[in-house]
């Protein structure tokens, strides 16, 4: 919704009866609480029923906005959510691998545009749904990434700029 920043859930054509969700036309329930935060990038994990996405908080006026990654669950009272990676200025593209056991993201610190540099991450998403052994992938300072995204094989694939060209790359699809 444009006019409070939160984040709903609908349902918009029936699924099965035993479906844990919202019922086919109920109205929109709201996810997130009003405040200041805003959100954005938002992915559904469905192994845990949550989304995880970047978020803002402007609540305190006196200084720059937080930029996090935060798991949001779909159940339950409006949260603004459980921080997952933070330390960073900016965060965006979170995508887990197809079997979910992975998260990878990009991060970057001002000065730096994303154009000009920008760190790929991995983790493993533990049965908690918390990120463990998160590991630089690529990218740094003079290094940009684009467009991480995993492969059916579970290899993460990217766009990046490190050789002054932009061209696509492939990690490995071990976890290691």
């Amino acid at each position: 919704n444009f006019a409070d920043q939160r984040i709903y859930a609908m349902r918009a054509e029936p699924r099965r009866q035993d479906a844990k969700s919202l019922p086919a036309g109920a109205p929109p329930r709201p996810v997130t609480p009003g405040g200041r935060c805003f959100y954005a990038d938002l992915i559904v994990d469905p192994h845990r029923q949550r989304l995880l996405c970047v978020r803002e908080d402007h609540g305190d006026e006196d200084r720059e906005a937080v930029t996090t990654l935060v798991s949001i669950p779909l159940d339950g009272a409006p949260s603004a959510g459980d921080v997952i990676a933070s330390g960073y200025d900016f965060y965006s593209t979170p995508r887990l691998s197809p079997d979910g056991s992975r998260l990878s993201w990009l991060s970057w610190r001002h000065p730096q545009m994303p154009w000009d540099g920008t760190e790929l991450w991995v983790a493993e998403v533990s049965g908690t749904g918390a990120l463990v052994n998160a590991a630089l992938v690529a990218g740094g300072a003079s290094e940009s990434i684009y467009q991480p995204g995993w492969a059916p094989d579970g290899s993460l694939v990217f766009a990046t700029d490190r050789d002054d060209w932009w061209r696509l790359w492939r990690a490995s699809a071990s976890p290691d």
